[in-house]
């Protein structure tokens, strides 16, 4: 419902971009009697904290006249908030066990935080990428004011624009990495025992692969089972964490440049996997 991909690159503002449409979701698997809910987050167009999302499920933020904020609240509007009304928050939740899936360690605020790492991705130009760290540092001091968490350093609490922040203080919810609630799931510690090989991937490789992106969390489960780990990427930097595998095998690379790869991913994909094969 929030997601980058929805929005065409010339039109991603992600102060004008919210998690209005997640609220909804979660909303109608509340209708639906869903109680044991999880939410994978990532991948949105959104720096808004999760207010919309909130105010889908029942919040009402107010303004420093004590008039409430307009629905579907984004990052542009974070700045007003001054009040936060919990007393109409959707009942429900109260008997709802919702897990959050995260596969990033980002806080909320600061240099690791949602708006400078994740803003640009989001088409936030460096002067609102600014601006949407002022918006999020000023929600997490209202929610910790007026609420009483401290959100701006929570592990995760920066995923998907802050949506992991919000999540936590207006849901109720937790965070838990989503590669090990799809582990879980699928049973991949028991499939793995036994393997000779466990092939994983992911789009981009790089540094931020080590603050819990899926393909780590896959390699370390390898590993404790004893078996080697291929990661089959898009691309990989330098500055990726290799330790954990026993190859790595980026579609980029040599002839193949990156539109050739977007262009033909499956031919590509099978031919990397075959030589690492050899």
């Amino acid at each position: 419902a929030s997601g980058l991909q929805l929005v065409p690159p010339e039109r991603r503002d992600p102060l004008r971009t919210t998690t209005f449409g997640t609220g909804q979701l979660i909303r109608a698997a509340l209708d639906a009697g869903a109680r044991d809910i999880v939410v994978g987050i990532g991948g949105s167009a959104t720096v808004d904290g999760g207010c919309g999302c909130a105010q889908a499920l029942g919040v009402v933020f107010t303004d420093a006249e004590g008039q409430e904020c307009a629905r579907g609240l984004s990052g542009g509007g974070l700045s007003a908030i001054a009040g936060i009304d919990m007393s109409n928050r959707d009942e429900r939740l109260e008997a709802a066990r919702i897990r959050v899936g995260c596969d990033v360690t980002n806080p909320l605020t600061g240099p690791d935080g949602a708006a400078r790492v994740y803003g640009p991705q989001k088409g936030a130009t460096p002067e609102v990428v600014e601006q949407l760290e002022g918006h999020l540092a000023h929600l997490a001091d209202v929610i910790r004011e007026q609420l009483g968490p401290d959100v701006a350093n929570i592990s995760g609490a920066g995923a998907a624009g802050g949506l992991g922040a919000g999540l936590v203080v207006f849901a109720g919810a937790t965070l838990e990495r989503g590669v090990d609630i799809v582990a879980e799931a699928v049973g991949l510690s028991k499939r793995l025992h036994g393997a000779d090989l466990c092939i994983t991937g992911e789009g981009k490789f790089d540094s931020q692969s080590a603050a819990g992106k899926a393909a780590m969390g896959v390699a370390r489960l390898a590993r404790l089972a004893g078996a080697p780990a291929l990661c089959i990427c898009g691309q990989a930097h330098s500055d990726a964490p290799h330790e954990l595998f026993a190859g790595v095998r980026p579609l980029v690379g040599g002839d193949v440049k990156l539109h050739h790869a977007i262009a033909n991913p499956q031919a590509i994909l099978k031919r990397r996997t075959a030589e690492a094969l050899r």
